[in-house]
């Protein structure tokens, strides 16, 4: 009987103890959104007060300037690394990340990828409760790019496109 209550009273102490790391784990994923840092955080703030309701539009270099020349959207569970080697026409391993990593792949993360030729990156993960990427991935230049809202009446959330300004 002893031994019987030595063995229930481990197992209890074990199962608590992954009950307890699986939910701190899920509230250190939480607490960080996912793994964004605080470019994405400020970054995917930004879309979300510019592009407020359907049909709103802006362009891209006005919410994000700077020297990139091409900007392409990264759907869910879409690798940038992938998209940026082709675009630019170099390998994986010659890309540079700038103040990024290449992103997780999540159907709740999408982002957008500054592409600066010859080989250099700059990735923004996207977590919105307002917005989704959708399914296709396409880059524009830098004077003709912009964001532009779609409402979907099927879902909760609208769709954010790349569009040809």
């Amino acid at each position: 009987m002893r031994r019987f209550i030595k063995y229930t009273i481990g197992a209890i102490l074990v199962s608590a103890c992954l009950v307890f790391a699986l939910s701190f784990y899920g509230y250190l994923l939480w607490n960080t959104r996912l793994g964004l840092t605080d470019s994405d955080k400020a970054f995917g703030a930004r879309l979300e007060r510019s592009l407020l309701k359907p049909s709103d539009s802006m362009r891209v270099a006005d919410i994000h300037p700077g020297a990139w020349s091409l900007v392409c959207i990264i759907t869910a569970y879409e690798s940038p690394s992938r998209v940026a080697a082709k675009v630019l026409g170099v390998s994986k391993s010659e890309l540079k990340f700038i103040d990024s990593t290449d992103g997780l792949a999540s159907d709740n993360l999408w982002g957008l990828a500054f592409l600066y030729p010859p080989n250099s990156v700059e990735y923004r993960q996207i977590h919105s409760s307002h917005f989704y990427a959708g399914d296709s991935t396409e880059c524009r230049s830098q004077n003709d790019a912009a964001l532009q809202v779609q409402d979907l009446l099927k879902t909760n959330k609208d769709m954010l496109l790349l569009i040809k300004q």
